[in-house]
């Protein structure tokens, strides 16, 4: 719908073609650039706020204090004191909040329902307007902030950040301290000086704002104007420059630096680092990026792949806030990789250089420049809150026309500039980060806030290595990307427009469904065909036919690597997965290449042949990954690896990563033979079903679908054999507590973690919306009883969760200073004090938790992608029940306060079945052990038994399995970092 021009508005917004939305920016009185974005078709509303200042503002005697300002500033105004006003109106309003702290920039963000956006948004700028920065809160939050950190001290990446940050220069800001902890936070004044800071640094004249809202343009600004206008700008405040002390010179460049990771990981970083130019160009960075980090042929990236010498490579180049430049090259060594890294180097060296003696490629620059705008054109329409807090962060950076395309379409080739830079990647101002476990010994440096480990030395490489270094791969700019669409036209409506998809083929052993896109207009197609085969058809063991499906899929992908590549760097992105049971081949992209790429892929795959001695090595190298893989698993955060167990006790069966250890350490191995047996047996002994979705004939697809059985000589109508495998869920006995517990095998992890899972079991469709209803009203009041008041950690969640159409409410607390059997019993008090407040809802306010869950069901889908997603789980899951969201909308009507009342008596308070997964840090076990024993049931639980496992099948034997349920919904695992 067209609005009015609103003459005081900027509305010179570049967009995408296929954009229907409206922008208006406008500069407020007191120099805040404000961007609002009217959107009449959503149902969530959004804003963010970004200030142009960050951690690099830190003093020495109180760093993370920017990092602190962002946590403390939410918690109460001068308006709204009471700290968790903000976070309860935002529950009550089906939205939710974040921030995050970067070095110059630091981003406060929300989305709400449409009905509660003014409510919200005059809470959010009286953050601004006058914050209270609550002294009754300042302790908790250091405790919050020292958790988050806590959170981060197994990541590598957060590691060798403070590595870097460390060994910049003396007196640069940027040799700091970001994140911030309870040592360095702990000071008696700390309050004084965050108001010092927020007093000098939060200028209203280095904001940005982005609003997101179904509101005109118009008024939108009303609701602006009158409220961010009254943010104090600071006067002659001058926004800071990083760069007095450089960061980097001769004195801490050319160096090797040798790091002990976490995981077990051999990765090689390559960093180079310039000079920041002022009119600083994107081609600069696209050309750096595109150039060096191409995965096509003739590239480095295909040499090492050819050689199994690395299994990842990533180019980031960036600019560091506008004071200095870095190119960075990112690659993960397989264990060839890791045997000859200075093979490595010198290759990587050596292709730069050779690329350095041609002339800037226009072509290849072009091809990436009509790539871009092609997919500028057809952006898909993202989320209100991933929206706002983009636009926000750009409005910082780059001119305000270019807020939306910035990072998309690129100027005209300025040789000159990228030759001068391209010219600057040397020795000189290179520095290689390694990190590998085979570095313990002598690495004898220890950094101060993660306590990593790494040396470093003086580069060893010579220009006359490199200039005489011999690959007997062809080095150079890749080829002309054939994958590129065309032709970009619409086809006609259809005579009769479906709104659900169609089964235009019903055979025994064929299900084809086609959609034609009437809605979204858009020059592109999603397909997806699965292969659903029977788990016996090799005679393998259940985890023999897992391990080898997962290394089937990486050698074919290894060997396929250019091809896929290059269908994705046109905008086409073609995946496979082998599974056990299922293998799938998905395409999504412009309908212009649907036909060529999904006949092409199928083709590959079909007459690729394995039987190599290149692949042979892939396998041997990848079943070393795998093995990596599954132990590396305990290294991630606690409550990560807690849910990888709470889905082996949801469902059976389900694989543990001990299996795939166990399976190797028993001396186990896959062969060539194994993965070449598979392959020959998944199609020719499926059951097929196609979905085929968007700017495509009904008669391509019956031409597609006949041209892939051809391909893959799939005779349809026979007989298929063998058993196809089913998982079930296990089902709780009521009124029993059951306690699985496991001591983490990392000694290095602080941190325990608690997952209580109260399951409801099987559900009617209203019973599922109460469920719903029940985390909308309580999951905030929980986050600011265990995470805000008694500060049990960092990670508070509560959310609802399906397994096999079981359902359930997880509660995860994970705590560095608290053991899992005491956040336990804090969850069980929350649900026995929730009794009250459920019981004395208000109708007012039971309506207003309906009405957010109303909105979402009446929601217009986005984009093509999310019509496909939900259509497709329909058909995999065999329940084809495409008007579910109809269906819902009916159902919601029927909801009342009293049905909700009695849900959450019946499954919370009367038939409790409760599973706590305990993942225990060696610090905590003894504690829980002597919790575990002196916990006593109290009064009014209504818990019979509490019954402790330490293994996944002495607790299964405890419980059964239920039905085969398929019953998809709009519940899902929503937990964040």
């Amino acid at each position: 719908m067209e609005q009015k021009e609103n003459s005081q508005l900027n509305t010179n917004i570049i967009k995408p073609k296929t954009d229907q939305l409206n922008y208006g920016l406008k500069v407020l009185s007191n120099g805040m650039k404000v961007l609002l974005i009217s959107d009449p078709d959503t149902i969530t509303s959004s804003a963010s706020l970004a200030v142009n200042i960050g951690s690099l503002m830190d003093k020495k005697d109180s760093q993370g204090l920017a990092h602190f300002c962002e946590h403390l500033l939410t918690m109460g105004s001068k308006k709204y004191p009471a700290e968790n006003e903000y976070g309860q109106y935002l529950a009550k309003n089906g939205g939710k909040s974040n921030a995050f702290t970067l070095d110059d920039k630091t981003v406060y963000f929300f989305n709400i329902s449409n009905d509660g956006f003014e409510g919200a948004l005059d809470r959010f700028a009286h953050m601004f307007i006058s914050p209270t920065f609550n002294e009754s809160s300042v302790e908790r939050e250091i405790k919050a902030v020292d958790n988050e950190f806590s959170n981060r001290l197994n990541q590598d990446a957060n590691r060798l950040a403070q590595i870097k940050s460390s060994e910049i220069k003396e007196g640069s800001p940027f040799n700091h301290f970001s994140a911030g902890n309870i040592k360095t936070l702990s000071l008696p004044d700390i309050r004084d000086r965050l108001l010092v800071y927020y007093k000098n640094y939060y200028s209203s004249d280095i904001m940005s704002l982005c609003i997101y809202n179904n509101k005109s343009l118009e008024d939108q600004l009303k609701m602006v104007e009158n409220l961010f206008s009254l943010i104090p700008k600071i006067e002659g405040f001058k926004l800071p420059r990083y760069d007095e002390v450089k960061p980097y010179d001769e004195t801490n460049l050319k160096y090797m630096y040798k790091i002990v990771p976490v995981k077990e990981a051999n990765v090689l970083q390559l960093e180079w680092y310039f000079p920041y130019i002022e009119d600083y160009h994107s081609e600069l960075g696209a050309y750096f990026g595109q150039a060096l980090g191409h995965e096509g042929p003739n590239t480095l990236a295909s040499s090492l792949n050819k050689d199994n010498l690395c299994s990842a490579m990533i180019v980031l180049p960036n600019q560091v806030c506008k004071t200095y430049m870095t190119l960075l090259l990112y690659i993960s060594l397989t264990k060839k990789g890791m045997e000859n890294y200075k093979e490595v180097i010198l290759r990587t060296l050596k292709y730069i250089k050779i690329l350095q003696g041609k002339p800037i490629n226009k072509r290849f620059y072009n091809d990436f420049k009509n790539i871009m705008k092609i997919n500028f054109d057809y952006m898909a329409k993202k989320s209100p809150i991933d929206t706002t807090q983009l636009y926000s962060a750009n409005l910082l950076d780059f001119p305000e026309n270019k807020v939306i395309s910035t990072t998309y379409l690129l100027e005209e080739c300025n040789e000159a500039i990228i030759k001068k830079y391209f010219d600057m990647i040397t020795l000189e101002n290179l520095n290689i980060y390694f990190f590998s476990k085979s570095f313990e010994k002598e690495c004898t440096l220890t950094e101060q806030y993660y306590g990593t480990k790494y040396c470093k030395e003086k580069l060893n490489i010579t220009e006359e290595e490199i200039n005489s270094y011999k690959c007997e791969h062809n080095f150079d700019y890749p080829p002309e990307n054939n994958f590129i669409p065309k032709n970009f036209d619409l086809l006609p409506p259809p005579e009769k427009i479906s709104e659900y998809p169609e089964k235009i083929i019903d055979q025994k052993n064929l299900e084809v469904w086609y959609l034609q896109d009437t809605i979204f207009k858009n020059p592109k197609a999603c397909v997806v065909v699965q292969f659903l085969t029977p788990k016996n058809i090799c005679d393998f063991s259940d985890m023999k036919n897992s391990i080898v499906a997962g290394l089937l899929d990486k050698v074919i992908t290894t060997e396929l690597k250019e091809f896929l590549y290059m269908a994705k760097a046109s905008g086409v992105n073609v995946q496979f997965a082998f599974g056990s049971d299922k293998t799938y081949i998905i395409f999504q992209g412009f309908n212009d290449s649907m036909k060529k790429g999904v006949k092409e892929i199928l083709t590959n795959i079909k007459n690729i042949d394995i039987n190599t001695p290149r692949c042979k090595e892939t396998l041997a190298l990848n079943q070393k990954e795998i093995l990596l893989s599954a132990s590396n698993a305990f290294l991630n955060p606690s409550y990560k690896v807690n849910f990888t167990y709470l889905r082996a006790l949801l469902r059976d069966p389900y694989k543990e990563p001990t299996d795939i250890i166990n399976y190797f350490y028993s001396g186990n191995t896959i062969t060539i033979d194994d993965l070449i047996l598979f392959k020959n047996s998944i199609f020719k002994n499926a059951k097929i079903k196609w979905l085929v979705q968007g700017n495509v004939k009904k008669e391509d697809v019956l031409e597609l679908v006949e041209e892939s059985n051809k391909i893959l000589e799939i005779d349809i109508n026979k007989e298929k054999t063998g058993k196809l495998a089913v998982v079930r869920p296990v089902v709780f006995t009521k009124n029993y507590n059951y306690i699985f517990r496991l001591k983490s095998p990392n000694p290095n992890e602080q941190s325990s973690s608690l997952i209580s899972v109260y399951q409801t079991g099987l559900l009617n469709d209203i019973e599922q919306i109460y469920l719903k209803l029940i985390e909308s009203f309580l999951k905030d009041k929980f986050y600011d009883k265990l995470r805000t008041k008694e500060t049990l950690g960092y990670i508070v969640q509560m959310f609802c969760i399906e397994a096999e159409g079981y359902f359930g409410m997880a509660n995860v607390v994970q705590s560095n200073s608290k053991t899992p059997e005491y956040c336990a019993s804090r969850v069980r008090s929350f649900y026995k004090e929730a009794q009250e407040l459920v019981k004395n809802i208000s109708e007012d306010e039971f309506k207003s938790h309906l009405n957010v869950l109303i909105g979402q069901a009446n929601k217009k889908d986005s984009n093509m992608a999310e019509v496909f997603n939900r259509n497709w789980t329909e058909i995999s899951n065999n329940t084809y029940k495409f008007d579910r969201k109809e269906k819902m909308k009916e159902n919601l009507t029927k909801c009342n306060r009293e049905g909700f009342i009695k849900f959450f008596e019946k499954y919370f308070v009367n038939e409790v079945a409760i599973l706590n997964s305990e993942y225990l840090c060696n610090a905590h076990y003894e504690q829980n052990e002597k919790e575990l024993k002196e916990t006593k049931i109290l009064e009014g639980e209504n818990i019979k038994k509490r019954i402790i496992c330490d293994s996944v099948e002495d607790y299964k034997a405890c419980n059964t399995l239920g039905v085969i349920h398929h019953n998809p919904v709009f519940m899902s695992y929503n937990n964040q970092d």
